[in-house]
């Protein structure tokens, strides 16, 4: 396959800069998951990898070589789009082996790429159909295998999911990364789902407002993000924020929280006195106590199965709990919270940024 190599890469629409040096390595076989807010700039950063998007200034490799320059067609990349982009009128066979047939590749090779990636991808039986007999996740196999049959050393993935409904979602994901063990290859996947980018990537490039955010692996991102907006970016439901100022109480330091509750955390360090800091408690990381300090009025419960989800008000402002199992509370009833020892992240309030 190949490794890419993006340095300094920058992207102005006139005078408007949407994108500012930009500096990412993508190892050999990586799957590499670009995630972040609409307008982010991750949609733009593939489409310059893939030659759609004229680059201002910087430069992009592919296995060493220089590619900033060259058009698409000779970066030896593939790219699966958000809409599926099948020829109606062909058949799924000849949609396959359209891309071969244009670069000429002898008759019989293409017969036998097509049929290889048929069958990786659990399309045999469909080859004669045309794209309007086919469900959503079929032609976006077909759309997927049409990239595979070039063997390129880059894969690239526009948001190839969001067309589909929850469950294909769930199944196509699945594939993706299925199929990414299999054969190893390259892949530069984007996509505003975190979901998604937490359970495919091996890396995920946090982005925001055209520079990145943070870059590692989904558990390290999700455990040990850099600052506020990567922590309220990733995990789901979303991770509560709390404001407060750190104070020496007659016991050590503790956390005043704005509304008066006194929260005595393991993490505060001598150098955190008198600063004003915010909070972050993962619903999962909520446990009812008897004498727990954070008192939560129940607004909305929603049981899942397997676990429940209460959603409440903490001094007026939203929260929201994530409890193993079936224990249902009541709406207006009050909880007593405590959050897991050790797992409160810090950040400066002024700045976002992790303490």
């Amino acid at each position: 396959m190949a490794t890419i190599e993006i340095r300094d890469l920058s992207k102005n629409y006139g005078t408007l800069e949407v994108m500012s040096s930009i500096n990412l390595p993508i190892e050999d076989g990586e799957f590499c998951v670009l995630v972040g807010p609409s307008g982010c700039g991750k949609s733009t950063l593939l489409r310059m990898i893939a030659g759609l998007e004229e680059v201002t200034s910087g430069s992009i490799l592919i296995d060493g070589e220089d590619v900033t320059n060259q058009r698409p067609g000779e970066r030896d990349l593939a790219m699966v789009f958000q809409s599926y982009a099948l020829y109606p009128h062909k058949t799924v066979r000849d949609n396959l082996g359209f891309s071969l047939k244009m670069h000429r590749v002898e008759k019989r090779e293409a017969v036998t790429r097509i049929e290889t990636v048929a069958k990786t991808l659990g399309l045999e039986l469909l080859l004669d159909r045309h794209p309007a007999q086919l469900s959503g996740g079929q032609r976006q196999r077909v759309a997927m295998g049409r990239a595979m049959v070039r063997n390129p050393s880059v894969f690239l993935f526009d948001e190839p999911l969001s067309n589909l409904d929850a469950k294909l979602r769930v199944q196509m994901r699945t594939e993706i990364r299925a199929l990414h063990q299999r054969i190893n290859a390259t892949t530069v996947y984007v996509t505003h789902d975190q979901i998604e980018a937490m359970t495919m990537a091996d890396r995920i490039i946090v982005m925001n407002g055209g520079t990145i955010e943070q870059s590692g692996p989904p558990l390290e991102l999700f455990d040990n993000p850099a600052n506020v907006f990567v922590a309220g970016f990733l995990g789901s439901p979303a991770i509560n924020f709390l404001n407060g100022n750190v104070e020496r109480g007659a016991s050590g330091l503790v956390v005043e929280l704005d509304e008066g509750t006194v929260l005595p955390l393991p993490n505060l360090t001598d150098a955190m006195e008198h600063t004003s800091i915010t909070l972050g408690i993962r619903p999962h990381q909520l446990r009812r106590t008897a004498d727990g300090p954070i008192k939560v009025q129940v607004k909305v419960v929603e049981p899942t199965g397997v676990e429940t989800l209460v959603f409440g008000s903490f001094a007026d402002k939203p929260i929201v709990c994530q409890f193993a199992g079936r224990d249902l509370p009541k709406p207006d009833e009050i909880l007593n919270l405590t959050p897991e020892p050790g797992s409160t992240l810090l950040f400066d309030s002024k700045t976002g940024e992790r303490l």
